[in-house]
């Protein structure tokens, strides 16, 4: 994990979410295609995974954003990429059962990647 000295945060290194977010992605439509009711119902438990991977990528690609002072095109593109997963998983939050806990967590993940958006001058 790395972290961003100014704030404290702790994140994973991006090699790190692109594996974790392929392997949830692969668990959600494999659940989904087992399914037979197309999006309607899957497994809660990669559904959740999903949309904390998603959420974790989001959080690192507006950290990216907000700390690039030399390439605006790299910055645009990184934004961009942050309410790309924003929207993702505000689309599918309500197809995915969680808990109490998962539903805190989600919610606080959300909630920090949407103020970075803000801060990033993004309509959400």
């Amino acid at each position: 994990m790395s972290s961003d000295s100014e704030s404290g945060a702790s994140f994973p290194k991006l090699s790190e979410l692109i594996q974790r977010g392929e392997q949830a992605k692969a668990a959600f439509w494999k659940t989904v295609a087992d399914d037979g009711r197309s999006h309607k119902a899957f497994s809660a438990g990669a559904g959740c995974g999903f949309l904390m991977v998603e959420a974790d990528t989001g959080f690192t690609f507006a950290w990216l954003a907000l700390t690039t002072t030399d390439d605006p095109d790299k910055a645009q593109r990184n934004t961009a990429n942050a309410k790309k997963a924003y929207d993702t998983i505000l689309r599918f939050r309500a197809r995915v059962q969680l808990n109490p806990q998962e539903t805190a967590a989600l919610g606080a993940k959300i909630a920090r990647l949407r103020t970075m958006l803000l801060k990033l001058g993004e309509a959400v």
